[in-house]
């Protein structure tokens, strides 16, 4: 090891570090090195062949501590956790760290406090808990990294981190990306696949924005909102989930506009509670249940969607919902396009129902439905309002069905 001056190998990085002068350049020869390093001044530490060729493992635990005063630069390293269920790299206080082109294994790379963390084409892998954690009032930029094989959360951000996501990979994991208490997180251009469990769960009063993301082959919901989250999906696709592609609950907040959720294994889009539901533009295709489901005192606004290709009733809303439909195209489907059951509400503008086996839309128990300048096309019924239910139609047309284009039960409020 030596300094930039290319002067006095040492036996040690901490004893190469305690000799370079502040900000110093230090070049570490090829190597594993057995150590615990802590730094808390400003340093640059280069592998000198190159990526790779220097593994620092952690004497206990940890391979690397930064406490913070001055700026660090890390560039090339190996650093190897002694315990997958604790971090490998700790940064701390003020500490102000770049990551180049390095690999973090066996542990986790844990952000706290006011910390300032860049990681450039970065490697984290093998760490149980979580393969980044970011809290406090920590600050994160991660481009062109892969995190994979984490026993927990892939990234998870808590207190009051703020971190941003571009072009990288989040891969088998439990949990993708976790966003808890008021952290926040925007990512662009990534992808999140093959967790155990969610691509996406936001939380608390949490904030998350994806533009240009994707989520896949998720085992269960691929992308959870719940509490008070608030989450923004722009140009994202969701395919592939093995539950639900977007679950919202709580008082959360989502909105999709212009995505794709694509052959969830149950609906494309749920929300419940008293949950706020936005989709503009964008397609939801080839669900195992309904393309979008409501219940409790949910709010679901859906403009310019089409729901196609769905196992169930393309739109259902159920107990005390209240949905607002412009221009959304529904069906195929081998139920109903749309069906407003207990005491839901809708009012739907502009609406197309093609080919629906049962019903184009179905309005039942207490519900009521407003349809305005809408049409149904090659379904088994038009209209069909229930008993009790209460339909309001202007300027709709109902073609070619099989049984008949408005069916109304005798106590109905057409």
């Amino acid at each position: 090891m030596r300094g930039n001056r290319g002067a006095d190998a040492r036996r040690t990085i901490a004893d190469a570090v305690s000799a370079a002068g502040d900000g110093e350049r230090v070049l570490l020869a090829p190597g594993v090195y057995h150590e615990h390093i802590v730094l808390g001044r400003s340093v640059v530490l280069v592998a000198e062949q190159g990526p790779g060729s220097v593994r620092l493992t952690g004497a206990q635990d940890v391979a690397l501590t930064v406490t913070g005063g001055g700026a660090v630069r890390i560039e090339g390293l190996v650093l190897v956790g002694a315990d997958a269920d604790a971090p490998a790299v700790r940064l701390t206080g003020s500490a102000d760290v770049l990551f180049d082109d390095c690999r973090i294994e066996g542990g986790r790379l844990d952000i706290a406090d006011a910390a300032r963390v860049k990681v450039t084409g970065g490697r984290i892998s093998g760490a149980r808990v979580a393969g980044v954690a970011v809290s406090g009032d920590a600050r994160l930029s991660m481009t062109g990294c892969r995190v994979q094989e984490i026993e927990g959360a892939g990234l998870l951000l808590a207190g009051a981190a703020a971190v941003t996501v571009a072009d990288s990979v989040i891969t088998r994991t439990d949990v993708g990306l976790w966003v808890r208490d008021a952290a926040t997180v925007q990512a662009r251009g990534s992808h999140f696949a093959e967790s155990a469990r969610n691509a996406l769960l936001a939380e608390d009063s949490s904030v998350v924005g994806l533009d240009g993301c994707r989520g896949s082959d998720s085992g269960a919901d691929a992308v959870i909102v719940r509490g008070d989250a608030k989450l923004t999906l722009r140009s994202c696709v969701v395919e592939r989930a093995g539950a639900s592609g977007l679950a919202v609950s709580g008082r959360a907040c989502a909105n999709v506009l212009d995505g794709q959720i694509v052959a969830a294994g149950l609906s494309g889009v749920v929300a419940e509670d008293r949950a706020r539901l936005d989709v503009v533009g964008g397609l939801i295709r080839s669900t195992g249940a309904n393309g979008v489901f409501a219940r409790g005192t949910a709010r679901v606004t859906l403009d310019g969607v089409a729901v196609a290709d769905t196992a169930f009733t393309a739109v259902h809303l159920d107990e005390h919902t209240h949905g607002e439909l412009a221009a959304v195209v529904l069906g195929p489907t081998p139920e109903h396009g749309l069906c407003v059951a207990g005491a839901a509400e809708v009012l739907a503008s502009g609406l197309l129902v093609r080919s629906a086996a049962m019903t184009g839309v179905h309005v039942g128990g207490s519900g009521s439905a407003r349809l305005v300048g809408s049409a149904v096309h090659r379904s088994g019924i038009g209209l069909r309002v229930e008993d009790g239910a209460d339909t309001e139609v202007e300027d709709c047309a109902f073609a070619h069905t099989e049984r008949a284009g408005v069916e109304v039960g005798p106590g109905a409020r057409p």
